[in-house]
């Protein structure tokens, strides 16, 4: 339902003068289809207030990412924890004033009292105020910077417990403060996030995590959240974001220019061959060596192996542009019938390459080249 909604409100509306535009790339989730780095608090800014039974079941839910292929990342909450403290503690409130407080002024008395007291409140504050804790939420964004470099996605608990509702009007305020203990920065940070069951206690009551990550990754974090639901994941190219590129030579893992991809932060997505009417030459007089890869319709060959590497979106045009002659990019086919960009070669330049098809691919072929000059090196003589 979640990701149903989405797909209506995630566009552009020229009424609403909040509405945004992805930028290419900004959604970019390469991890999705590969190992993923996933950030936890460190224990000591795990709160679950009193609860004895939700520390397990967030515990499962790190193992359940792990075993999804996840990697846990420790990371520092304070720096989310002290936004997060903004929202109530500071002039923010007085937005909610600016939504309601004219009609809150004429019939306060439909308005539930601790709400009422809260947005009232927030007339204390002055201009000057809202400019000083604006200047704080951006040098905390900036902060988190750090951490999303370490990360690709934050799970924390959605909430650490559960209150009746008796308890909450007994002591609203402080029991509401403890509920955001683990949201309240979200919007403010301009963030993403996504809250999916994690289980129940042994009393029937529901435990959630939540998946949160940079502005635009929504539909990352929903594919995610399906997965982490046990939901069967899409096809490979239904990447958000990113080009799907298949290497064949220089670019490979471990290759001389495998951090032309590194560089633009392309994952690996996986090692496959191409389709069966592939050719595949040493070209001559290139640095570092290149192969060339050539689509020859009707040859009913093995394949050639590659590697397909997603490649944010922003960052293809840079990539395709440093690519040179004869290389060029264009439309690959894999072994299993899905097209993705990739490594060609121009004819002109098998004048004089040599046709190394036969190997079935380029690493094969550096490993021959590198046995047959052992083996045809001189030993010295004892």
């Amino acid at each position: 339902d979640a990701n149903a909604v989405w797909q209506i409100a995630q566009w552009f509306d020229a009424d609403d003068p909040y509405s945004r535009t992805v930028t290419p790339g900004a959604n970019a989730a390469p991890w999705l289809k590969g190992p993923f780095r996933f950030g936890v608090p460190d224990d000591s800014d795990l709160k679950f207030f009193g609860d004895d039974e939700t520390p397990d079941l967030f515990q499962q839910a790190i193992r359940k990412l792990q075993h999804m292929g996840g990697i846990r990342v420790p990371i520092d909450f304070g720096v989310f924890r002290d936004a997060a403290e903004l929202l109530y503690a500071g002039p923010w409130v007085a937005e909610r004033f600016a939504a309601v407080g004219d009609f809150l002024m004429r019939e306060s008395k439909g308005v539930h009292k601790v709400v009422a007291e809260i947005i009232m409140g927030s007339t204390k504050y002055f201009a000057v105020d809202a400019y000083r804790a604006a200047y704080k939420l951006e040098e905390l964004k900036r902060r988190a910077m750090v951490q999303w470099s370490l990360m690709d996605v934050l799970l924390l608990p959605t909430a650490g417990t559960i209150y009746t509702l008796e308890a909450v009007d007994a002591d609203p305020i402080r029991l509401n403060s403890n509920l955001g203990y683990y949201t309240n920065f979200v919007n403010l940070m301009d963030l993403a996030a996504v809250a999916v069951p994690g289980g129940f206690r042994t009393d029937g009551l529901p435990f959630g995590v939540s998946l949160i990550g940079p502005a635009f990754s929504d539909q990352a974090l929903l594919r995610l959240a399906g997965r982490f639901l046990g939901e069967r994941a899409g096809r490979t190219s239904e990447l958000p974001g990113c080009v799907l590129v298949a290497v064949a030579g220089a670019h490979l893992s471990g290759q001389p220019l495998n951090h032309q991809l590194m560089e633009r932060g392309a994952r690996l997505v996986k090692s496959c061959r191409t389709a069966p009417d592939y050719r595949l030459f040493a070209l001559k007089d290139t640095a570092p060596p290149k192969p060339g890869l050539v689509r020859e319709p009707d040859l009913n060959g093995w394949g050639i192996e590659v590697e397909v590497w997603s490649v944010p979106e922003n960052q293809f045009g840079g990539f395709v542009a440093a690519v040179p002659a004869p290389l060029v990019i264009g439309n690959v086919v894999l072994d299993d019938g899905q097209t993705v960009k990739g490594f060609l070669c121009e004819p002109f330049a098998l004048s004089g390459a040599v046709e190394i098809t036969r190997f079935g691919g380029w690493l094969n072929y550096l490993n021959h080249e590198t046995e047959e000059n052992v083996l045809t090196t001189p030993s010295k003589q004892l």
